[in-house]
């Protein structure tokens, strides 16, 4: 259905994205309201640094996901590749400290997701177009 509809491809892949990251965020956001309530005594600096990274690993990493589903028709497949993309990530930024590096690939990660995805609709589109 996605294929006939009169949308773009990026309009498809970052709304797609858009909502699996809005999801992400409510779980983020809910595990951050239930630190400020828990108990005051908290590190919140380190807290405070730990949540932009979190947020774009877990950017970066959907949009990753987003990739490999686009690449088949099989959800377990997809979820199969998705999940050694992310342990393969975390094998990578294993430390867990606030790291420029840690950032540069959270980010390129979301990049080549989303240019990806978009790459992989786009041929889809195309093969369809073809039948």
């Amino acid at each position: 259905m996605l294929l006939t509809l009169p949308v773009r491809e990026i309009e498809i892949v970052f709304g797609k994205w858009l909502g699996a990251f809005s999801m992400y965020l409510l779980i983020l956001g809910v595990s951050l309201v239930e630190l400020a309530f828990t108990s005051p005594r908290r590190d919140w600096t380190a807290i405070l640094l730990t949540y932009p990274a979190l947020i774009l690993t877990g950017a970066g990493l959907l949009a990753a996901g987003e990739c490999i589903s686009t690449l088949t028709k099989h959800q377990s497949a997809a979820s199969a590749g998705t999940l050694s993309h992310t342990l393969a990530v975390f094998r990578i930024l294993h430390t867990g400290l606030p790291d420029p590096l840690n950032l540069v690939v959270s980010g390129a990660l979301l990049v080549m997701g989303l240019r990806a995805s978009r790459s992989s609709l786009l041929a889809s589109r195309s093969r369809a177009a073809a039948v």
